[in-house]
């Protein structure tokens, strides 16, 4: 597979994918060790829901990187999975700010995964 063009929209949208992975297994490993230490109540939250974080943020950061590099399925599966992304924490806003949570960052997950979703389909051209 070649490169892409340096012009391609997929190239930003790599970037915030790679972005929103770390930032997700970032709020996987606090959540572990927050359970861990006594720290985190789940209360209504299902703690299942934060390993599927950890394995969504490994696999938007490996398919970021075979996007860039010009594999189609890595570029579809980023698109469902951010796309998918979107939608559940566009849904779960009012769950998160329900525990204290301002809104402007609750809103945060749901502003970036929309943006790399817009933008990794905006190069499916170049696919």
């Amino acid at each position: 597979m070649s490169n892409l063009s340096k012009r391609s929209p997929a190239r930003p949208a790599a970037i915030l994918a790679v972005l929103g992975g770390l930032l997700q297994i970032l709020g996987f490993a606090a959540g572990v060790v927050g359970a861990q230490a006594g720290a985190v109540d789940f209360g209504d939250f299902n703690p299942v829901l934060v390993v599927v974080l950890g394995i969504s943020g490994a696999g938007a950061i490996a398919a970021a990187y075979y996007a860039v590099r010009g594999y189609r399925i890595a570029w579809g599966f980023s698109v469902s999975l951010h796309g998918t992304l979107f939608v559940v924490f566009l849904f779960a806003t009012p769950t998160i700010q329900g525990i204290g949570v301002p809104t402007a960052l609750a809103f945060a997950p749901t502003l970036l995964t929309g943006a790399i979703t817009t933008l990794f389909a905006m190069a499916g051209r170049d696919y």
